[in-house]
């Protein structure tokens, strides 16, 4: 174990914590320098125990670091405990930080946007400071608590009730609590500060994709799966190492350390306004100098070129007309990245984009699958895309872009696509088609 903390500590590694019907599982993070010990527990799945994860990519500069989780994953390195008071109890000497979820809460105040911080250190005061000068979402209220009797916590409860339209999702509830949890840290004298925030991603690859979604403004699509579901879904790959990132991760760089970025289904334009100028223009060199690029429906608007109506980011040199069509419809697949025969298999359209290749793209783009027939809308009628792209390729600078005008994503189309399309951004080899 002494060895395996080594190796960890040597790769800028850090120990964690979890637990399982009472157990928690821990990881403990030496610094190798004289310091406190500081202890921040996820007792719920959430955003809480994905921002333990992104700790490991910064560890502190002094003392050592514990973080606790609630389930069991099996990960190398991770020690067990019987419970949570055991391991406060091993580590009694620690300062320790809470993150929770308010669905209590909403049980019996369901209009209830308020965020918490429960403590009587002087790292509640900082801390709360720091969540109400960081959060710009209408209807926020930080709000500072009591801590318990005999309490030595300091507790952070963020709203659990995501909404989209309001601007409460997942990215938001993390990029609170990785503020919080730098503030702790740094009230502790435990780590110095940094100029865009905690990482949240590795330096190096260490063997896997990094994957950046992108959840902010505009980024949901037509049947709910918001940018967490993709996370989710992606997670399910080893080679994958995903995160979600709205506009503030990429104005702070998050995207020097990732490798493909995903911009799901929902509304083009929102997501290019989200972006901004200088966002869009991160997206755009990040491609150039490499990384990789997925557009689903509206994450493919946005990677096309623009008409004038919108800003769109260009990597392709290709222009889209729009569809309000939501069918089931066949796709024609050539051979090539993400099977190695020629093949029809059915695809969920939903008001996704058709593709116009533009005189200058000629022998650039490669059509990886096509629509086999025209489909009608009961108001709009037909509409011509028989024998048109619906999911193509291409290379921008030195990056990978796909982009898809059906949900690759979601069924019925087979389960390996969404991973294949990423993993060849990547650049690595897909997955075989089943």
């Amino acid at each position: 174990m002494k060895r395996l903390a080594r190796l960890l500590i040597s790769c800028g590694g850090i120990f964690l914590l979890t637990c399982a019907r009472g157990e928690v599982e821990f990881l403990v993070l030496d610094s190798g320098r004289p310091g406190p010990v500081a202890l921040i527990h996820a007792p719920e799945e959430g955003a809480g125990s994905h921002v333990l994860r992104q700790l490991r990519c910064d560890p502190p500069e002094r003392g050592r670091l514990v973080l606790a989780r609630p389930h069991d994953r099996g990960e190398v390195g991770w020690e067990k405990a019987p419970g949570i008071a055991a391991l406060k109890e091993r580590f009694g000497d620690a300062r320790v930080l809470v993150f929770r979820k308010d669905e209590d809460t909403h049980a019996y105040d369901p209009q209830f946007r308020g965020d918490t911080v429960q403590g009587g250190g002087e790292e509640a005061v900082a801390m709360l400071n720091a969540l109400r000068s960081m959060t710009g979402v209408k209807g926020k209220d930080w709000r500072a608590l009591p801590a318990e009797s005999g309490a030595r916590e300091t507790v952070v409860t963020t709203n659990a009730r995501i909404e989209m339209g309001a601007g409460l999702r997942p990215a938001l509830q993390e990029r609170e609590l990785r503020a919080a949890a730098h503030t702790f840290l740094r009230h502790l004298d435990m780590t110095d500060e940094l100029a865009g925030g905690l990482r949240i991603f590795p330096d190096e690859k260490e063997g896997q994709i990094r994957v950046a979604v992108f959840d902010d403004m505009g980024a949901q699509n037509s049947i709910g799966r918001e940018p967490a579901w993709l996370r989710s879904r992606l997670s399910k790959d080893a080679a994958l190492r995903v995160e979600l990132v709205g506009v503030p991760e990429i104005l702070q760089g998050a995207l020097d350390h990732a490798d493909v970025l995903v911009m799901g289904g929902g509304k083009a334009s929102l997501e290019s306004q989200a972006l901004g100028k200088e966002g869009r223009a991160l997206v755009v060199d990040f491609v150039r100098q490499g990384g990789g690029y997925v557009g689903i429906c509206a994450g493919a608007f946005l990677g096309s070129t623009s008409t004038g109506k919108f800003e769109y980011l260009g990597l392709l040199p290709v222009t889209t007309g729009g569809t309000a069509l939501e069918c089931v419809t066949p796709l024609k697949w050539r051979a090539g990245a993400l099977g190695e025969a020629e093949r029809v298999e059915k695809a969920d359209l939903h008001g996704g984009p058709t593709f116009r290749i533009m005189e200058k793209g000629a022998g650039k783009i490669d059509v990886w699958a096509s629509f086999t027939r025209n489909e009608t809308h009961a108001e709009r009628g037909e509409y011509k895309l028989e024998g048109t792209p619906a999911v193509i390729s291409g290379l921008h600078g030195e990056g990978r872009v796909v982009l898809t005008s059906t949900h690759c994503e979601r069924s019925p189309s087979p389960s390996t696509h969404f991973t294949g399309m990423v993993r060849w951004a990547g650049e690595q080899a897909a997955v075989p088609v089943e």
